[in-house]
Protein backbone atom coordinates (compact mmCIF):
# COMPACT_ATOMS: atom_id res chain seq x y z
CA UNK A 1 0.00 0.00 0.00
CA UNK A 2 1.27 3.08 -0.90
CA UNK A 3 2.61 6.02 1.92
CA UNK A 4 0.91 9.15 2.09
CA UNK A 5 3.61 11.31 0.77
CA UNK A 6 3.23 8.53 -2.76
CA UNK A 7 -0.64 9.37 -3.09
CA UNK A 8 0.31 13.34 -2.84
CA UNK A 9 2.29 12.62 -5.65
CA UNK A 10 0.26 11.24 -7.87
CA UNK A 11 -1.63 13.04 -10.54
CA UNK A 12 -4.57 13.99 -8.99
CA UNK A 13 -2.42 16.14 -6.91
CA UNK A 14 -0.70 17.85 -9.92
CA UNK A 15 -0.39 22.25 -9.88
CA UNK A 16 -2.56 22.20 -13.20
CA UNK A 17 -5.09 19.69 -10.79
CA UNK A 18 -5.41 21.63 -7.67
CA UNK A 19 -4.98 25.00 -9.48
CA UNK A 20 -8.28 24.14 -11.63
CA UNK A 21 -10.18 22.89 -8.11
CA UNK A 22 -9.16 26.03 -6.23
CA UNK A 23 -11.01 27.72 -8.87
CA UNK A 24 -14.10 26.38 -9.35
CA UNK A 25 -15.27 26.58 -5.62
CA UNK A 26 -17.95 29.47 -6.33
CA UNK A 27 -17.16 32.66 -4.78
CA UNK A 28 -19.22 32.86 -1.43
CA UNK A 29 -17.99 36.08 -0.23
CA UNK A 30 -19.31 39.68 -1.15
CA UNK A 31 -21.75 41.93 -1.86
CA UNK A 32 -19.33 44.09 -4.43
CA UNK A 33 -18.35 40.63 -5.68
CA UNK A 34 -22.18 39.68 -6.67
CA UNK A 35 -22.44 43.05 -8.77
CA UNK A 36 -20.01 41.92 -11.50
CA UNK A 37 -18.88 45.10 -11.85
CA UNK A 38 -15.25 44.39 -12.22
CA UNK A 39 -14.14 42.86 -15.72
CA UNK A 40 -11.84 40.46 -14.92
CA UNK A 41 -8.34 39.94 -16.93
CA UNK A 42 -5.01 37.87 -16.44
CA UNK A 43 -1.54 39.16 -16.80
CA UNK A 44 1.34 37.83 -17.14
CA UNK A 45 3.56 40.59 -15.52
CA UNK A 46 3.52 41.37 -11.80
CA UNK A 47 2.68 44.94 -12.64
CA UNK A 48 -0.15 46.45 -14.82
CA UNK A 49 0.51 49.47 -17.35
CA UNK A 50 -2.91 51.40 -17.74
CA UNK A 51 -2.89 53.88 -20.49
CA UNK A 52 -5.24 57.22 -19.65
CA UNK A 53 -6.10 58.99 -22.99
CA UNK A 54 -7.73 62.32 -21.56
CA UNK A 55 -10.01 63.21 -24.51
CA UNK A 56 -10.59 66.75 -24.80
CA UNK A 57 -13.94 68.34 -25.88
CA UNK A 58 -13.67 72.07 -27.00
CA UNK A 59 -16.11 73.68 -29.49
CA UNK A 60 -15.48 74.98 -32.68
CA UNK A 61 -15.25 78.48 -33.36
CA UNK A 62 -17.22 79.24 -36.50
CA UNK A 63 -14.86 81.35 -39.27
CA UNK A 64 -15.52 83.34 -42.28
CA UNK A 65 -15.32 81.31 -45.60
CA UNK A 66 -12.01 81.48 -46.78
CA UNK A 67 -9.98 81.91 -43.59
CA UNK A 68 -7.56 79.52 -41.16
CA UNK A 69 -9.50 76.94 -39.85
CA UNK A 70 -8.94 76.70 -35.96
CA UNK A 71 -6.35 73.65 -35.16
CA UNK A 72 -7.62 70.64 -33.02
CA UNK A 73 -6.41 70.27 -29.71
CA UNK A 74 -6.13 66.29 -28.98
CA UNK A 75 -5.74 65.20 -25.31
CA UNK A 76 -3.07 63.99 -23.21
CA UNK A 77 -1.89 60.27 -22.73
CA UNK A 78 -0.80 58.94 -19.81
CA UNK A 79 0.76 55.84 -18.39
CA UNK A 80 0.52 54.90 -15.10
CA UNK A 81 2.01 51.60 -13.47
CA UNK A 82 0.26 49.22 -10.54
CA UNK A 83 2.23 46.79 -8.66
CA UNK A 84 -0.02 43.81 -8.09
CA UNK A 85 -0.39 42.79 -4.61
CA UNK A 86 0.81 38.81 -3.96
CA UNK A 87 -1.34 36.76 -1.33
CA UNK A 88 0.02 33.77 -0.24
CA UNK A 89 -1.52 31.55 1.72
CA UNK A 90 -0.36 27.88 3.30
CA UNK A 91 -1.00 25.38 4.87
CA UNK A 92 0.08 21.85 6.39
CA UNK A 93 -1.00 18.72 6.54
CA UNK A 94 -0.13 15.93 8.80
CA UNK A 95 -0.15 12.30 8.82
CA UNK A 96 -2.43 12.23 11.88
CA UNK A 97 -4.99 14.49 10.27
CA UNK A 98 -5.84 11.57 8.37
CA UNK A 99 -4.80 8.50 10.20
CA UNK A 100 -7.89 6.81 12.12
CA UNK A 101 -10.25 9.91 11.64
CA UNK A 102 -13.69 9.10 10.64
CA UNK A 103 -15.29 10.97 7.41
CA UNK A 104 -17.73 13.74 9.31
CA UNK A 105 -21.12 12.34 9.39
CA UNK A 106 -20.14 8.84 8.39
CA UNK A 107 -20.15 6.26 11.02
CA UNK A 108 -17.17 3.97 9.46
CA UNK A 109 -15.62 5.57 6.25
CA UNK A 110 -12.06 6.95 7.12
CA UNK A 111 -10.99 10.62 5.41
CA UNK A 112 -8.86 9.83 2.77
CA UNK A 113 -5.96 12.33 1.29
CA UNK A 114 -8.42 13.68 -1.32
CA UNK A 115 -11.20 14.59 0.82
CA UNK A 116 -8.37 16.27 3.32
CA UNK A 117 -7.07 18.06 0.15
CA UNK A 118 -10.89 18.41 -0.64
CA UNK A 119 -11.93 19.93 2.51
CA UNK A 120 -8.54 22.44 3.08
CA UNK A 121 -8.36 24.23 -0.28
CA UNK A 122 -12.63 25.09 0.14
CA UNK A 123 -11.03 26.90 3.28
CA UNK A 124 -8.14 28.78 1.84
CA UNK A 125 -10.44 29.75 -1.37
CA UNK A 126 -13.26 31.51 1.13
CA UNK A 127 -10.05 32.96 2.95
CA UNK A 128 -9.22 34.36 -0.70
CA UNK A 129 -12.63 35.29 -1.97
CA UNK A 130 -12.92 37.28 1.30
CA UNK A 131 -9.58 39.52 1.20
CA UNK A 132 -10.49 39.89 -2.53
CA UNK A 133 -13.90 41.77 -1.88
CA UNK A 134 -11.90 43.93 0.86
CA UNK A 135 -9.67 44.54 -2.04
CA UNK A 136 -13.10 45.55 -3.95
CA UNK A 137 -13.86 47.20 -1.02
CA UNK A 138 -11.10 49.56 -1.02
CA UNK A 139 -11.50 50.18 -4.60
CA UNK A 140 -14.52 51.54 -4.53
CA UNK A 141 -13.40 53.88 -1.65
CA UNK A 142 -10.70 55.39 -3.61
CA UNK A 143 -7.80 53.48 -1.05
CA UNK A 144 -6.92 49.49 -1.29
CA UNK A 145 -5.96 48.39 2.23
CA UNK A 146 -3.50 45.46 3.32
CA UNK A 147 -5.49 43.30 6.15
CA UNK A 148 -3.14 45.52 9.18
CA UNK A 149 -4.74 48.43 7.25
CA UNK A 150 -2.04 49.79 5.84
CA UNK A 151 -1.99 51.50 2.52
CA UNK A 152 -1.89 49.55 -0.58
CA UNK A 153 -2.44 51.82 -3.22
CA UNK A 154 -3.91 55.24 -2.90
CA UNK A 155 -6.58 55.52 -6.29
CA UNK A 156 -7.21 59.34 -5.53
CA UNK A 157 -3.39 60.02 -5.57
CA UNK A 158 -2.20 57.86 -8.11
CA UNK A 159 -4.43 59.78 -10.69
CA UNK A 160 -4.07 63.25 -8.54
CA UNK A 161 -8.05 63.63 -8.12
CA UNK A 162 -9.44 64.95 -5.22
CA UNK A 163 -12.42 62.30 -3.39
CA UNK A 164 -16.13 63.60 -4.40
CA UNK A 165 -17.82 63.85 -1.17
CA UNK A 166 -21.61 64.80 -0.17
CA UNK A 167 -23.06 65.26 3.15
CA UNK A 168 -26.72 64.26 3.80
CA UNK A 169 -27.27 65.94 6.72
CA UNK A 170 -29.13 63.13 7.90
CA UNK A 171 -29.41 64.31 11.76
CA UNK A 172 -31.27 67.17 10.55
CA UNK A 173 -35.25 66.46 9.54
CA UNK A 174 -35.87 69.25 7.18
CA UNK A 175 -32.72 68.12 5.01
CA UNK A 176 -33.90 68.09 1.41
CA UNK A 177 -32.57 64.62 0.94
CA UNK A 178 -33.60 65.05 -2.80
CA UNK A 179 -30.90 67.69 -3.94
CA UNK A 180 -28.74 65.58 -2.34
CA UNK A 181 -29.44 62.80 -4.51
CA UNK A 182 -29.30 65.05 -7.51
CA UNK A 183 -26.08 66.05 -6.48
CA UNK A 184 -24.54 62.47 -6.19
CA UNK A 185 -26.40 61.99 -9.89
CA UNK A 186 -24.38 64.43 -11.34
CA UNK A 187 -21.18 64.07 -10.03
CA UNK A 188 -21.21 60.59 -11.39
CA UNK A 189 -22.54 61.58 -14.78
CA UNK A 190 -19.73 64.87 -15.34
CA UNK A 191 -17.16 62.24 -14.81
CA UNK A 192 -17.86 58.80 -16.87
CA UNK A 193 -15.86 60.84 -19.43
CA UNK A 194 -17.56 58.63 -21.80
CA UNK A 195 -18.53 55.52 -20.22
CA UNK A 196 -22.08 54.16 -19.65
CA UNK A 197 -24.35 53.71 -16.68
CA UNK A 198 -27.25 51.90 -16.26
CA UNK A 199 -27.86 52.86 -12.69
CA UNK A 200 -26.05 54.25 -9.17
CA UNK A 201 -25.85 51.74 -6.16
CA UNK A 202 -25.07 53.04 -2.51
CA UNK A 203 -23.32 50.84 -0.18
CA UNK A 204 -24.49 52.24 2.92
CA UNK A 205 -22.76 51.28 6.27
CA UNK A 206 -25.42 49.37 8.84
CA UNK A 207 -25.15 53.12 10.75
CA UNK A 208 -26.12 54.98 7.80
CA UNK A 209 -29.19 53.33 6.08
CA UNK A 210 -30.45 53.37 9.72
CA UNK A 211 -29.80 57.05 9.95
CA UNK A 212 -31.87 57.30 6.30
CA UNK A 213 -34.45 54.84 6.42
CA UNK A 214 -35.33 56.48 9.28
CA UNK A 215 -35.27 60.00 7.95
CA UNK A 216 -38.86 61.74 7.73
CA UNK A 217 -38.59 62.25 4.26
CA UNK A 218 -37.90 58.67 3.24
CA UNK A 219 -40.19 57.55 5.60
CA UNK A 220 -42.64 59.42 3.87
CA UNK A 221 -41.75 58.13 0.38
CA UNK A 222 -42.62 54.58 1.82
CA UNK A 223 -45.86 55.44 2.56
CA UNK A 224 -46.07 55.48 -1.30
CA UNK A 225 -44.07 52.54 -2.81
CA UNK A 226 -47.44 49.59 -1.81
CA UNK A 227 -49.61 51.85 -3.96
CA UNK A 228 -47.22 52.93 -6.83
CA UNK A 229 -46.98 48.89 -7.17
CA UNK A 230 -50.70 47.81 -7.16
CA UNK A 231 -51.52 50.67 -9.48
CA UNK A 232 -48.84 49.34 -12.01
CA UNK A 233 -49.81 45.71 -11.73
CA UNK A 234 -53.85 47.10 -12.23
CA UNK A 235 -52.82 49.21 -14.91
CA UNK A 236 -51.05 46.37 -16.53
CA UNK A 237 -47.55 47.49 -16.01
CA UNK A 238 -44.61 45.76 -15.02
CA UNK A 239 -43.05 46.67 -11.41
CA UNK A 240 -38.96 45.43 -11.89
CA UNK A 241 -37.87 42.88 -9.22
CA UNK A 242 -34.42 44.74 -9.41
CA UNK A 243 -32.92 48.10 -10.36
CA UNK A 244 -31.24 48.48 -12.89
CA UNK A 245 -27.58 46.63 -13.33
CA UNK A 246 -28.47 45.17 -10.19
CA UNK A 247 -28.30 41.18 -9.59
CA UNK A 248 -31.79 39.44 -8.93
CA UNK A 249 -30.44 39.16 -4.96
CA UNK A 250 -31.31 42.25 -4.18
CA UNK A 251 -34.68 42.91 -4.88
CA UNK A 252 -36.61 46.22 -5.21
CA UNK A 253 -39.00 46.48 -1.78
CA UNK A 254 -42.28 47.47 -3.41
CA UNK A 255 -43.75 46.94 0.45
CA UNK A 256 -40.76 48.43 2.25
CA UNK A 257 -43.10 49.56 5.31
CA UNK A 258 -43.77 45.59 5.64
CA UNK A 259 -40.92 44.13 4.30
CA UNK A 260 -37.23 44.29 5.80
CA UNK A 261 -35.43 47.05 3.15
CA UNK A 262 -31.75 46.40 4.27
CA UNK A 263 -31.15 43.75 1.02
CA UNK A 264 -32.21 46.70 -1.16
CA UNK A 265 -34.96 49.64 -2.30
CA UNK A 266 -34.65 51.98 -4.83
CA UNK A 267 -35.66 55.50 -3.74
CA UNK A 268 -34.59 59.00 -6.35
CA UNK A 269 -33.09 56.16 -8.56
CA UNK A 270 -30.30 54.86 -6.29
CA UNK A 271 -30.52 51.35 -5.16
CA UNK A 272 -29.85 51.84 -1.43
CA UNK A 273 -28.26 48.83 0.06
CA UNK A 274 -27.14 47.82 3.79
CA UNK A 275 -23.71 46.39 3.01
CA UNK A 276 -22.33 44.87 6.19
CA UNK A 277 -18.95 43.69 5.24
CA UNK A 278 -16.33 42.98 7.39
CA UNK A 279 -13.12 40.69 8.44
CA UNK A 280 -10.72 39.54 11.06
CA UNK A 281 -7.20 40.20 10.72
CA UNK A 282 -4.54 38.08 12.86
CA UNK A 283 -1.99 40.23 14.61
CA UNK A 284 1.66 39.18 14.89
CA UNK A 285 1.14 39.35 18.65
CA UNK A 286 -2.19 36.69 18.02
CA UNK A 287 -4.83 38.78 18.82
CA UNK A 288 -7.55 39.77 15.87
CA UNK A 289 -9.37 42.87 14.83
CA UNK A 290 -12.26 43.23 13.08
CA UNK A 291 -12.43 45.44 10.56
CA UNK A 292 -15.32 47.37 8.40
CA UNK A 293 -15.02 47.25 4.47
CA UNK A 294 -17.31 50.41 4.64
CA UNK A 295 -16.39 52.90 7.80
CA UNK A 296 -19.23 53.47 9.75
CA UNK A 297 -21.69 56.63 8.74
CA UNK A 298 -20.80 56.61 5.82
CA UNK A 299 -22.09 55.35 1.96
CA UNK A 300 -20.50 54.48 -1.07
CA UNK A 301 -22.02 55.31 -4.57
CA UNK A 302 -21.08 53.90 -7.64
CA UNK A 303 -22.27 53.94 -11.02
CA UNK A 304 -23.42 50.40 -12.53
CA UNK A 305 -22.84 49.15 -15.87
CA UNK A 306 -20.01 51.01 -17.21
CA UNK A 307 -17.91 49.13 -19.35
CA UNK A 308 -14.00 50.54 -18.79
CA UNK A 309 -14.53 51.86 -15.45
CA UNK A 310 -13.45 48.91 -12.87
CA UNK A 311 -11.05 46.68 -13.73
CA UNK A 312 -9.66 43.25 -11.96
CA UNK A 313 -6.36 42.09 -12.88
CA UNK A 314 -4.19 38.97 -12.05
CA UNK A 315 -0.89 38.34 -11.97
CA UNK A 316 0.58 34.61 -12.62
CA UNK A 317 1.73 32.97 -9.15
CA UNK A 318 5.54 32.99 -8.18
CA UNK A 319 6.04 29.78 -9.07
CA UNK A 320 8.17 28.24 -11.43
CA UNK A 321 5.24 26.91 -13.27
CA UNK A 322 3.60 29.83 -13.56
CA UNK A 323 6.61 32.56 -14.91
CA UNK A 324 5.54 34.81 -17.81
CA UNK A 325 1.84 32.89 -17.99
CA UNK A 326 -1.24 34.38 -17.98
CA UNK A 327 -2.44 35.48 -14.20
CA UNK A 328 -5.66 33.40 -12.96
CA UNK A 329 -7.48 33.80 -9.65
CA UNK A 330 -5.79 31.62 -7.45
CA UNK A 331 -3.37 29.37 -7.44
CA UNK A 332 -2.48 25.60 -5.30
CA UNK A 333 -0.16 23.49 -4.98
CA UNK A 334 1.18 20.65 -2.52
CA UNK A 335 4.46 19.74 -1.79
CA UNK A 336 5.56 16.73 -0.03
CA UNK A 337 7.94 16.88 2.85
CA UNK A 338 11.13 14.82 1.89
CA UNK A 339 11.45 12.47 5.12
CA UNK A 340 7.45 11.86 4.33
CA UNK A 341 6.56 13.76 7.66
CA UNK A 342 3.47 16.08 6.20
CA UNK A 343 2.70 17.56 2.98
CA UNK A 344 2.07 21.50 2.43
CA UNK A 345 -0.28 22.98 1.07
CA UNK A 346 0.32 25.63 -0.90
CA UNK A 347 -1.28 28.89 -2.46
CA UNK A 348 -1.81 32.17 -3.50
CA UNK A 349 -3.89 35.10 -5.23
CA UNK A 350 -2.16 38.42 -6.93
CA UNK A 351 -4.98 40.42 -7.57
CA UNK A 352 -5.49 43.98 -8.21
CA UNK A 353 -9.15 45.71 -8.37
CA UNK A 354 -8.92 49.12 -9.75
CA UNK A 355 -11.49 52.60 -11.14
CA UNK A 356 -9.97 53.92 -13.51
CA UNK A 357 -12.50 56.64 -13.06
CA UNK A 358 -12.21 57.50 -9.97
CA UNK A 359 -13.75 60.80 -9.76
CA UNK A 360 -17.36 58.60 -10.22
CA UNK A 361 -16.64 57.55 -6.63
CA UNK A 362 -18.78 59.39 -4.19
CA UNK A 363 -18.50 59.42 -0.76
CA UNK A 364 -21.33 59.77 1.61
CA UNK A 365 -21.99 60.70 5.01
CA UNK A 366 -24.50 61.30 7.87
CA UNK A 367 -22.82 64.62 8.75
CA UNK A 368 -19.53 66.52 7.89
CA UNK A 369 -17.85 65.07 10.37
CA UNK A 370 -17.85 61.96 8.91
CA UNK A 371 -16.40 62.87 5.64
Amino acid sequence: MPNIVDVFGGDGFSVKELTDAINLFPNQYGLINSLGIFSQKGVTTTSVAVEINKGVLNLIQSQPRGTQAAKNVRGKRELRYFQIPHLPLDDRILPSDIQDVREFGSPDQLKTPEKEVADRLEEISKKHDITYEHLKAGAIAGEILDADGSTLLDIFGEFGVAENKVNFVLGTDTTKLQEKTQEVWGLIEDNLEGDTLSGVIALCSPSFFKSLTTHPKVEESFKYYLNNAAQAANMGGFVPASGPGLPGSIQQATEPLRRDVRKGFVWQDITWVEYRGKATHLQEDGTTVSRDFIAPNTCRFLPLGTQDTFRSYFAPADWMEAVNTVGLPKYSKVVPDMGGRWVDLISESNPLPLCLRPKVLIKGGIASGDL
